[in-house]
């Protein structure tokens, strides 16, 4: 009996020795300062993109729905953003969340522009989960070499300005 207790408390010491020794993959800090992690999704008109692709770089990663009021507005201004910054080694990867595919591309053919960066349709919320999104919209600027360096939740016309500065400082 003394043998099975020593065995057993063996096994546990051995066990928790095992569970804090190993890293949670899942369980990457977002925040501002650390890298971006890496993501492969299929953009709306069926090509595959990898964020590792667009480094070098400044990158506006932005989470968007088409029931999302604040995404309405926002998607417009950041068609504008990236048509007033295209030729300044900038892109916009647009993450849309919609259940279906029908309903993202009904909001974006109400629009009066077209998009002209890669909107990538994610109905599983993968990417939104890798990158601990809470609430919709949410913009993440990711530097050149990759590394998060500013996050915004939600949109309103004062974010507008925000956002031509942010931008502006990651292209110097």
């Amino acid at each position: 009996m003394k043998f099975i207790c020593i065995l057993f408390i063996v096994f546990i010491f051995l066990g928790s020795i095992e569970l804090h020794s190993a890293p949670n993959e899942s369980s990457a800090d977002i925040k501002v300062g650390n890298m971006a992690p890496d993501f492969k999704g299929e953009t709306i008109d069926g090509k595959e993109l990898n964020l590792s692709d667009y480094k070098g770089r400044v990158v506006l990663l932005d989470f968007w729905a088409s029931w999302c009021g604040p995404c309405q507005k926002e998607l417009p201004f950041l068609f504008q953003l990236y048509d007033d910054n295209d030729d300044k080694n900038f892109i916009i990867i647009a993450v849309n969340i919609d259940k279906k595919l029908n309903s993202a591309q009904k909001f974006l053919d109400k629009l009066t522009e077209k998009a002209h960066f890669p909107i990538v349709w994610d109905s599983k919320s993968v990417i939104p989960s890798l990158y601990q999104i809470e609430s919709m919209p949410t913009t993440i600027f990711i530097d050149k070499i990759g590394t998060i360096r500013y996050i915004h939740t939600g949109f309103n016309d004062s974010s507008k300005d925000m956002l031509r500065l942010e931008l502006e400082e990651l292209l110097k």
